[in-house]
């Protein structure tokens, strides 16, 4: 793990916790963050970002966010057969039990349960 940190990239310093393998791996993404900051450059956005950091860091900086039963729900719109039909009683039969899945899963370490099982370890 090798934490990169400049001051020059974007006016303000910043400090990247990198898993590289090699020297050249770190070269690369040094060498892409100078090609992002010439885009933004060339865009007129740099000046915008150094300005108003604040305002762009939701923007360009990742923040984690849990994974609730509405985030999920609201990945996939189903694609539903004509109202009235026999088959879209079905399909909101079906619709009701998955967001009930959902909202049943939603304090589970994992939303997906074999997900959960690929950091297990057996010994």
């Amino acid at each position: 793990m090798v934490k990169l940190c400049d001051n020059n990239i974007l006016g303000s310093t910043w400090c990247v916790p990198v898993t590289a393998d090699t020297e050249n791996d770190v070269d690369n993404i040094v060498n892409n963050c100078y090609r992002f900051k010439d885009g933004l450059s060339v865009l007129g956005l740099l000046e915008a970002v150094k300005q108003h950091p604040t305002l762009f860091k939701p923007l360009l900086c990742f923040t984690p966010e849990a994974l609730t039963a509405d985030i999920v729900a609201n990945l996939f719109q189903p694609t539903m057969s004509e109202p009235g039909s026999n088959k879209r009683t079905s399909e909101n039969v079906i619709y009701s039990f998955w967001l009930d899945y959902l909202k049943d899963s939603e304090g589970d370490c994992c939303l997906i349960p074999s997900l959960c099982y690929s950091n297990v370890s057996v010994t």
